[in-house]
């Protein structure tokens, strides 16, 4: 029994690794990286999160892409920002756009989300995590691994903003990713597939009631829930946003 226990355990194991992959890839090709690489913005949630915020705090900007939010936020004035990508390509991508701009370079890594060593324990005031891209760590142990190492780098009290893919949001686009995810054998792997005009996208979808879960158990203290999220938000947003505290 044990031993028909590990083959699942190994071929569920190869087949998360070929997802992450394949997610990389996609988000890595040259059309995705040239289409984005001068698109400067932040979403009226983030933006909200970040009013009247001290322009002085330490931010961990995750998932930067080609620094899509490190730019807006050096245009609010924030002036502590460290921010790093899963893709070489994007952070070269920043890393030339920082140049341009004369932005200090050096601020920008190629990091995995599950594994922060470079930083130290208590450093950051803010961890921002943008647009979804949370659910596209592969396998819920992987992303409480990420919960764990964004509370390790947080300082007491420091803020965890995200936003994540709302499981009870439904529309005609979703229903052929779930018709798609059918038809190519993913509907029990807790992945959707997505597509929009240039790529391919293994994507989770999350709850309110899952995060709260996940992060109750590592140690961090939800707020401000409402503020960011409408009763509406539940089924007609694709998207849902969360600020945690360090306790």
């Amino acid at each position: 029994m044990n031993k028909i226990i590990n083959i699942f355990k190994r071929l569920w194991f190869e087949k998360i690794n070929w997802i992450d992959k394949s997610n990389l890839s996609n988000y890595d090709s040259d059309i995705v990286s040239e289409s984005y690489s001068n698109k400067f913005y932040l979403k009226d949630k983030e933006d909200l999160f970040f009013l009247n915020k001290s322009k002085n705090l330490k931010i961990l900007d995750i998932w930067c892409w080609w620094w899509r939010t490190t730019f807006s936020l050096y245009n609010l004035w924030f002036n502590n920002i460290i921010a790093w990508d899963y893709s070489n390509r994007m952070i070269e991508k920043a890393k030339n756009n920082s140049l341009e701009l004369k932005i200090e370079e050096n601020l920008f890594y190629v990091i995995d989300a599950t594994n922060l060593e470079t930083f130290k324990d208590d450093i950051f005031d803010i961890v921002f995590f943008s647009y979804n891209w949370i659910d596209y760590i592969p396998s819920i142990e992987y992303r409480l691994k990420a919960f764990k190492e964004i509370n390790r780098v947080l300082k007491k009290w420091g803020s965890f903003f995200y936003s994540f893919h709302n499981t009870y949001w439904f529309s005609v686009y979703r229903l052929i990713n779930l018709i798609r995810t059918f038809i190519n054998g993913y509907l029990f792997s807790w992945y959707e597939i997505e597509k929009n005009e240039w790529w391919f996208l293994f994507t989770k979808y999350s709850s309110f009631f899952k995060e709260k879960k996940y992060l109750n158990n590592i140690w961090f203290e939800l707020n401000n829930f409402w503020k960011y999220n409408s009763k509406k938000d539940f089924i007609l947003n694709y998207m849902l946003y969360i600020e945690a505290f360090k306790k």
